[in-house]
C-alpha cells in the first residue's frame, strides 16, 4: 500500500474497521518518529479493546521511544537533539552475528532491530530469514519480518506462506498477501475467489492487486466496485490503493468519487492524487462536475480547477501558449452550458411542466451560444413536437439577430482557471436565467389579485433575486389568500419561493408535501429542499413511495444531495422498470447527474432496445454531452444493436467527433477517435467476456454459496487451531463470536425477546441512550426509547421534548395521522435517529409507541 502521511495515520486510529486500525498502527511501527505520533498510539491504548491492536500498540510505542531516544550521551547533551534517526547496524554485521543478536533481545527490542537494518543487509540476510521466521513463535514478529524482507524475500520460500493467509491474526494475512501480490501474484490463484470477496477493505483491495497480475480488466471492475461501496472505508482503501493501477484507469474513478462524495475529508484526499497528476483534460472533468454539484461543492470544484490548471502551466504540459488553451476551455464551458440549458428546456417540454417557455428563450436568446445549441437541438433525437416547438421560434429570433455576426469565443479568463463569471450553474427544475444588472428588476410591478393566472405565470417565470420584494408580496397573496388557488398556479408560486430562496412559506410546504395534488407535492419538495432541507430529509423514505411519479423524482433529485449512489440506484430501479411510466421518469432524472456517472447505466437500458421513443430520449443525452467517453459506449450500441437504432448510434457518434474535432478537443485522426481502435477494444472485451474465470467475477464473490462460505470458514478454523494451540484458539473463537453477534442483532434478539418480554411486563424501563452528535448531520442510527411532552402536532408527525431537554422532530409512518396528539400530552416513544439539523433538534422515525400512544 501507499504511505499515508503521520496525520492521517494518527486519524486512522479511530477508524471503526479493526483492520483500519491495525494498518495505521503497523506504518507508526515502521515510519513513526514524532512525539506526536507517540502521544497519540498513548492515547489511542487506552480505548483499544482488540488484542491483537493492543499488542501492536505495545511494539509500536517502542519502536518510536528508540527512535525518539538520543543514541549516544554526547547527543543527549547536545541542544535540541531529541529526534535522531534510528542508527544502522554496522555495515559488515554477519548473517550470523545478526541472528545471534535477534534471538537474544525481547520482542519489543527485535521490533527496533529490524528497524536498524540498511538494504545492504536486508539483501546479505535474506537466504537465512525463512527458517528465522518459521521459528518466531510471536505472529506479530513474524509479520514484521515479512514487511521489512519483502523486496528480499527468497522466491523458493514464497510457497509456504500461502497457508498463512488463513490466519488468526490480521496483521499476519496482510502482510502475507502483500508480500505475494509484490513477489508471485499466481501463488494467490487458489484463494483469489474467496480474498476477492472479504469483507475486510484491505484484504480485499491486496486480492484486487493480486487479480490485475492475471487478469487486469477484472480487476478493474472489482476496483470500480469498490470505488462506489456505499462503506467508506473500502472506497478510503481503493483510494489509497489507487498508485498500483494505471492513472487511465484510476482517473475516472476519482472524478466519479469527487461527484459522490458527501464528505470533505474524502473531498481533500481524491483532490491531492488529481493535483499531483494533472492532464489538460482533468480542468474539463472538473468543471463538469462543478455544473451538477451542490452548492456548498461547487465553489471548492472550481477552485480546485484553478490549481490543476496552473499546475499544468508550472509543469509545462500543454502543447500550445496558456493563453489558447484557456481561452478553448472557457469556449468548451459557455457550449456545454448552453446545450445542457437547452436539453433542460426540451425535457421541460415533455413534461409539460412549464407553463410558457418564451420569457425565458428572450431573456436568453442574446447569447450566441444559446442559438448555437438551439439550432443543433433541431438534430438530436427528440420527439417532433419539440423540435417544432424549436423551430418555430427559431425563425423570428434569426430576424432579430440580422445585423449581428456569428458567434464568437469569449476572452480567456484569468490564469488561475476558468473566468468565475462563467461559474456553472446547477440543472434545476426549470432552466436557469440570467440576472439582470444589480438594482434592476426584470419587469414591472404585477399585484396578484389584479392579474389573471396566466399573467402571474409569467410574472413568476420572469422574477430574479432583483425582484425580492415584488415577489414576497405577491407570493404571499397567492399562498395565503382564503380561496383555493389553481393548481398550476399554486405549483408555480411554490418553485419561485424556491427559486428565489424566501423562507417565509415553510409551514404551507410543509402541510401541502403529502398531498395527493402531484404536482403541488413535487414543488413543495422543491421548496423544501431549498429552504428546510433538514425538516424534509427524514420524510424522502416515506414520500418516496409516492403513487404519482414526478413526486418520485423530486423525491430522487433532493436525495442526490445527501445520497447520491442512493439516488443512482433508485434510478436504476425505474430504468428496470418493465413500466414505461417509470423509464421515462427515470430519464428526466438523469440530467440533474454528472453524464459521466449515469452513461453506464444509460447504455445499459439503452442495450436492451426500449421502445423506440425511449431510445431516442436517452440517445439525446449522448447528444447534448459530446465526449471522448461516449464514443466506445455508442460504438457498442452500434454492434449489439441492429437497424434503425444502430444507423442512429453510429450517426450519433459521428456528430461527437465532429464536435471533439471543431472544438479542439482531439485531434483530426486521434487514435481514440479511430473505428479501427473501437473495434479493437470491442474484439478484447468479447474475447475476455468468452474467457475470464468465472470464479473471480464481482458478481460471483459478492453471492458465494452457503457450502462454499463454510467450506471455507472450516479451513479457517483448522489452520488457526494448528497455528494458536486450543487454549488461546478457543478464546478467540469466543470473541469472534460475540462480535458476530454484535453486527447480527436481529437473530441475537429473537432469542433474548422473551427476557425483555418479560422485563416489560414487570415494569422495567429499559433505557437507552444512542450517541448523539453536538453539530448538524447524520448521527448514529440506533433504536432509543424517549419519554417527552408534545409541543407541536400535525398530520405527518410531531415536535416533542424529552425529559432531557433535547427535541425530536418524529414523522409518522405511512397510514399514521398524529395530529389528534394533544399538545402537552407526555408520550414515550420508540425512535429511530435520523439526522440533527442545525437547530439542534434531531429528526427520527417512529418505530413504536408505549402508553399514551399518538394512535
Amino acid at each position: 500500500m501507499g504511505t499515508p502521511g503521520e496525520a492521517e495515520l494518527i486519524r486512522d486510529l479511530d477508524a471503526p474497521i479493526r483492520t483500519c486500525r491495525l494498518f495505521a498502527i503497523e506504518h507508526l511501527l515502521q515510519y513513526g518518529a514524532s512525539q506526536a505520533a507517540l502521544e497519540a498510539l498513548q492515547r489511542h491504548q487506552a480505548r483499544e479493546e482488540d488484542p491483537e491492536c493492543a499488542m501492536l500498540l505495545e511494539h509500536a510505542m517502542a519502536a518510536i521511544r528508540s527512535r525518539l531516544a538520543p543514541s549516544t550521551p554526547e547527543a543527549a547533551a547536545a541542544p535540541g537533539a531529541t529526534t535522531p534517526a534510528s542508527p544502522l547496524l554496522p555495515s559488515d554485521l554477519t548473517p550470523e552475528a545478526f541472528l545471534s543478536r535477534y534471538q537474544a533481545t525481547s520482542e519489543t527490542a527485535r521490533v527496533h532491530l529490524l528497524s536498524q537494518l540498511s538494504p545492504t543487509h536486508l539483501r546479505n540476510f535474506a537466504p537465512y530469514v525463512p527458517a528465522l521466521f518459521q521459528a518466531e513463535p510471536n505472529r506479530l514478529l513474524g509479520a514484521a519480518l515479512l514487511r521489512t524482507f519483502k523486496t528480499v524475500w527468497p522466491r523458493d520460500h514464497l510457497k509456504p506462506l500461502v497457508p498463512h493467509l488463513r490466519s488468526a491474526y490480521w496483521s499476519m494475512r496482510h502482510a502475507v498477501m502483500d508480500l505475494l501480490v509484490h513477489k508471485a501474484p499466481d501463488l494467490l490463484a487458489r484463494d483469489l475467489p474467496r480474498l476477492l470477496g472479504h469483507a475486510d477493505p484491505r484484504v480485499r483491495i491486496l486480492a484486487v492487486r493480486g487479480l490485475a497480475a492475471v487478469d487486469p480488466a477484472e480487476a478493474e471492475r472489482h476496483l470500480i466496485a469498490m470505488f462506489h461501496s456505499p462503506q467508506a472505508e473500502v472506497r478510503f482503501a481503493a483510494l489509497q490503493n489507487s498508485i498500483f493501477f494505471p492513472y487511465s484507469v484510476v482517473k475516472p474513478l476519482l472524478l466519479q468519487g469527487l461527484a459522490m462524495e458527501t464528505d470533505p475529508e474524502a473531498w481533500q484526499r481524491i483532490a491531492l492524487v488529481l493535483e499531483n497528476n494533472p492532464d489538460p483534460d482533468l480542468p474539463y472533468r472538473l468543471w463538469e462536475l462543478a455544473e451538477t454539484s451542490s452548492e456548498e461543492k461547487r465553489p471548492w470544484l472550481i477552485e480546485l480547477q484553478k490549481r490543476v490548471c496552473a499546475n499544468l502551466q508550472r509543469a509545462h504540459l500543454l502543447e500550445e501558449d496558456y493563453a489558447v488553451y484557456q481561452e478553448r476551455l472557457l469556449t468548451w464551458a459557455k457550449q456545454r452550458l448552453a446545450r445542457r440549458w437547452v436539453h433542460a428546456v426540451v425535457e421541460q417540454l415533455l413534461d409539460h411542466a412549464l407553463p410558457d417557455l418564451d420569457p425565458q428563450l428572450e431573456r436568453r436568446w442574446s447569447d450566441p451560444f444559446v442559438q448555437a445549441a438551439v439550432k443543433e437541438a433541431l438534430g438530436w433525437s427528440i420527439p417532433e413536437t419539440a423540435r417544432q416547438w424549436l423551430a418555430a421560434k427559431l425563425p423570428a429570433h434569426l430576424g432579430q439577430q440580422a445585423g449581428s455576426t456569428a458567434a464568437t469565443p469569449a476572452s480567456p479568463g484569468p490564469a488561475s482557471g476558468v473566468d468565475e463569471t462563467a461559474t456553472p450553474p446547477p440543472i434545476p427544475n426549470e432552466p436557469p436565467l440570467p440576472s439582470p444588472a444589480v438594482g434592476q428588476s426584470s419587469a414591472p410591478m404585477v399585484q396578484a389579485p389584479e392579474s389573471t393566472p396566466d399573467e402571474l405565470l409569467r410574472q413568476m417565470a420572469r422574477w430574479t433575486t432583483a425582484d425580492v420584494t415584488e415577489a414576497r408580496s405577491t407570493l404571499t397573496a397567492i399562498l395565503r389568500q382564503a380561496s383555493e388557488p389553481p393548481s398550476a398556479l399554486l405549483a408555480m408560486a411554490l418553485k419561485t419561493a424556491a427559486r428565489l430562496k424566501l423562507p417565509e412559506f415553510v409551514e404551507i410546504a410543509r402541510q401541502r408535501v403529502f398531498g395527493k395534488d402531484a404536482p403541488v407535492a413535487a414543488a413543495c419538495l422543491e421548496y423544501l429542499g431549498a429552504v428546510d432541507f433538514d425538516w424534509l430529509l427524514p420524510y424522502l423514505g416515506q414520500l418516496v413511495q409516492h403513487e404519482d411519479l414526478r413526486v418520485k423524482t423530486a423525491v430522487v433529485r433532493q436525495l442526490k444531495r445527501v445520497d447520491p449512489e442512493q439516488a443512482l440506484s433508485a434510478m436504476k430501479a425505474l430504468l428496470s422498470s418493465r413500466d414505461s411510466e417509470r423509464q421515462k421518469a427515470a430519464l428526466a432524472c438523469l440530467i440533474h447527474f454528472e453524464f459521466a456517472l449515469v452513461r453506464a447505466l444509460l447504455l445499459a437500458y439503452l442495450e436492451q432496445s426500449p421502445a423506440p421513443e425511449l431510445f431516442e430520449r436517452g440517445l439525446c443525452f449522448f447528444q447534448a454531452n459530446p465526449d471522448v467517453g461516449n464514443l466506445f459506449p455508442l460504438y457498442r450500441l452500434e454492434r449489439g444493436l441492429s437497424g434503425t437504432a444502430a444507423r442512429k448510434a453510429r450517426q450519433v457518434r459521428e456528430e461527437n467527433i465532429r464536435f471533439l474535432t471543431n472544438a479542439g478537443l482531439v485531434k483530426p485522426g486521434a487514435v481514440e477517435i479511430e473505428e479501427a481502435t473501437l473495434a479493437q477494444r470491442w474484439a478484447e472485451e468479447q474475447a475476455h467476456s468468452a474467457k475470464r474465470n468465472n470464479a473471480c467475477t464481482v458478481e460471483r464473490v459478492a453471492n458465494p454459496t452457503f457450502w462454499e462460505a463454510f467450506t471455507e470458514y472450516l479451513h479457517d478454523l483448522r489452520f488457526q487451531l494448528a497455528e494458536q494451540g486450543l487454549a488461546t484458539w478457543s478464546q478467540r473463537l469466543w470473541n469472534e463470536v460475540r462480535a458476530w453477534a454484535a453486527q447480527h442483532p436481529t437473530i441475537v434478539g429473537t432469542a433474548l425477546i422473551g427476557i425483555i418480554a418479560f422485563w416489560v411486563a414487570l415494569g422495567w424501563e429499559i433505557e437507552t441512550a444512542a450517541p448523539l452528535s453536538p453539530k448538524g448531520g447524520a448521527i448514529l442510527s440506533t433504536p432509543i426509547d424517549v419519554t417527552g411532552t408534545v409541543r407541536q402536532t400535525h398530520a405527518q408527525g410531531v415536535m416533542f421534548e424529552s425529559q432531557d431537554g433535547r427535541q425530536y422532530v418524529v414523522s409518522a409512518p405511512p397510514g399514521r395521522d398524529f395530529s389528534e396528539v394533544p399538545v402537552g400530552a407526555v408520550v414515550r416513544l420508540r425512535l429511530l435517529p435520523i439526522r440533527m439539523d442545525g437547530s439542534g433538534r434531531i429528526q427520527a422515525q417512529f418505530i413504536a409507541a408505549g402508553a399514551p400512544s399518538p394512535d
